[in-house]
């Protein structure tokens, strides 16, 4: 079975995905991409009530979480499983809330907003999935894992800085936002970096690009790192003084200590 094809996608939704916690890291990623959303592009989306589209849906809680932000909005998902999108019809289907089977390489539905929730760099050739589907849309929504240290045998493609450029056929990098490592409750363990990106029509960016942004995340990632060294280092100092004290007060306890203090103030009398 080829990775990352129909059949792998379909039987990973009908076996493991549930119990490997694919449910609850989808919850994760969309209320990190909601939370760290600028409010202009919010703005935008839900005064037009602009019609949404979860690329990569899976079992649908993705479009249940972006609906709770953009309620007025019709929010699609579609995936190329047909379980997934029979469990989420089932499960979340709605009249403002509709599951599609699709493929993501042959798309030509038109939708305001596309997201893409951890889903391109299961592909080669991720950004010429988004120049097809920069046709159809005003909003192209990204978030991706970022400089992947270990990358999953799923991922194929490793995403850093120099991979996102400042336009995509008719789009613009209008926002970027480097996401640090958050600890993942219901898996017991870390999420790597990630990066959220926006590409939009050029009369939607209102001027924002990349380069009107200059981002110190490296460096707030390098403070933080010398801030909790410096934390360890005053609790190890701590932990030391503590053993002084003790070590101490133990020593005036014994007959040496009490030796010599009557030598010293012998000595003292004497000289």
């Amino acid at each position: 079975m080829d990775l990352n094809s129909e059949k792998y996608w379909e039987t990973r939704f009908q076996t493991d995905w549930k119990s490997r916690h694919g449910v609850e890291q989808t919850v994760l990623h969309y209320e990190t991409i909601v939370e760290h959303l600028p409010e202009y592009i919010i703005e935008s989306i839900r005064q037009n009530s602009y019609t949404i589209c979860d690329m990569g849906c899976g079992l649908g809680e993705g479009v249940v979480e972006l609906q709770k932000t953009f309620s007025s909005s019709t929010v699609f998902g579609i995936d190329f499983s047909q379980t997934a999108v029979d469990e989420a019809n089932e499960k979340y289907g709605s009249e403002s809330r509709k599951f599609i089977k699709g493929d993501i390489l042959n798309n030509d539905k038109y939708f305001d907003v596309i997201v893409l929730s951890h889903v391109i760099e299961h592909f080669k050739n991720p950004f010429e999935i988004l120049k097809s589907l920069s046709h159809y849309s005003k909003y192209l929504i990204v978030a991706v894992p970022f400089r992947e240290k270990n990358m999953c045998d799923e991922h194929e493609f490793r995403f850093v800085y120099s991979s996102f450029p400042l336009k995509i056929d008719n789009k613009s990098l209008m926002f970027y936002k480097e996401i640090p490592p958050m600890f993942f409750e219901a898996g017991n363990y870390t999420v790597q970096e990630q990066m959220l990106v926006v590409y939009a029509n050029e009369e939607l960016s209102g001027g924002h690009t990349l380069a009107n942004f200059h981002s110190y995340y490296d460096e707030k990632l390098e403070l933080d790192a010398t801030i909790k060294k410096l934390k360890k280092f005053e609790s190890k100092l701590k932990k030391t003084n503590s053993k002084l004290k003790k070590e101490n007060n133990h020593f005036k306890s014994t007959k040496a200590y009490k030796f010599w203090q009557v030598y010293a103030n012998l000595k003292k009398k004497l000289f």
